[in-house]
């Protein structure tokens, strides 16, 4: 059985470490996982109030009620 997880927010988390800074995916697109790589702009557009699938293709469907 599939899961559906419901990522809410639309950029990244900053982490400092004594490394540099780190930035951590909170959109779920990142192809680099845990660390984000820029695909939360594929996000800008969605409207409030809605939801999102976004497919492996990149293509996106809004789910509905």
């Amino acid at each position: 059985m599939a899961r559906i997880v419901i990522m809410s927010d639309k950029g990244p988390l900053k982490i400092e470490t004594k490394d540099g800074d780190k930035w951590i995916c909170q959109c779920g697109l990142s192809k680099n996982m845990p660390y984000c790589d820029g695909s939360h702009h594929a996000t800008k557009d969605e409207e409030e109030g809605k939801v999102y699938k976004y497919n492996k293709d990149g293509t996106r469907e809004e789910l509905s009620d």
